[in-house]
């Protein structure tokens, strides 16, 4: 999930600045088409707004929850009998489409949706004509020689060598789960649920070398590293904003390190980087319950 919602996100930020979108132009009329709404539907903000109505912009300060649903579902024991069901991005912007905002669009809140990078990835799709995960796979991992990363689509397993993913199955993602609760082997699941917002496999050395190449400048222009660091404060969390993909997170320390976390059964990612690119933190727990990331990311950065 850490590589696939920042991939999705700067190819979507590429595509703005091709010829075939702007941030007025085919974006605005794709997700209208996808959501079923446009500009004029009630309730819902113009295109530069926010995300309630998407745009090429792409800010997150708006977003749809859809959590409550895929939670019993997804995290719960009834986990096992849907671990190889397969979503379609369609379904998946239906099922959040079906619960309220989470906050009115123009009211400048901030909240993580997964469903913007679904809408991200088909846009791109509309965009190029191609899967977004065969522009990713084209654009970004064949240069920069991401030789371990992956897009699975619908595939089950995990390619090899690899560790298995645990998960107790508690309702939640990183959740604290019973301490005697009964701890399940979810290495194998369909990946769709979580599509373009976090269906990517990879490995700590290929995360490392993406940061390493984005946040150096490699694959965007100025202007567009210039929007990708332009961040919204996040309420009621001291210390860390969002730009477009990125968090941004200021350590007791002082330190300034940008970057993004993530999960799916049995698996929580998180990567981190000084804001030039030059020290790059990986890391994955192969279980989703009682996980303390930011220890390690404090302890990297900071020193123990």
């Amino acid at each position: 999930m850490v590589m696939a919602t920042r991939l999705s996100a700067w190819r979507v930020v590429r595509t703005v600045r091709s010829p075939v979108m702007t941030p007025q132009g085919p974006a605005t009329t794709w997700s209208s088409q996808t959501v079923g709404w446009g500009p004029s539907s009630a309730g819902l903000p113009d295109a530069d707004d926010g995300v309630g109505h998407i745009s090429a912009r792409y800010r997150p300060v708006a977003g749809w929850c859809i959590t409550r649903t895929i939670g019993r579902k997804e995290f719960s024991t009834a986990f096992l009998r849907h671990r190889y069901d397969t979503w379609t991005p369609e379904q998946i912007v239906r099922l959040a489409m079906t619960h309220q905002p989470t906050f009115a669009p123009d009211s400048k809140q901030w909240a993580y949706s997964d469903t913007n990078y679904v809408l991200a990835g088909m846009v791109i799709q509309k965009a190029t004509g191609h899967p977004y995960a065969r522009e990713i796979e084209q654009r970004i991992l064949r240069p920069l020689h991401l030789d371990s990363t992956t897009l699975p689509g619908t595939r089950v397993r995990v390619p090899g060598p690899s560790g298995r993913a645990y998960s107790k199955l508690s309702g939640e993602l990183a959740g604290p789960g019973e301490p005697n609760g009964v701890m399940y082997d979810v290495t194998e699941l369909n990946p769709s649920l979580a599509g373009a917002a976090g269906e990517m496999i990879s490995t700590t050395r290929d995360l490392n070398r993406f940061y390493q190449a984005l946040l150096s400048g490699r694959l965007l222009k100025k202007r567009q590293m210039k929007e990708m660091f332009t961040a919204v404060s996040i309420s009621g969390v001291q210390g860390v904003s969002y730009g477009l993909g990125l968090m941004k997170m200021t350590l007791s320390c002082g330190i300034e390190v940008w970057g993004h976390n993530g999960g799916i059964q049995g698996s929580i990612s998180q990567t981190m980087a000084t804001t030039d690119g030059g020290h790059v933190l990986s890391l994955n727990f192969n279980g989703d319950w009682n996980v303390h990331e930011q220890q390690v990311v404090r302890a990297e950065f900071c020193g123990a």
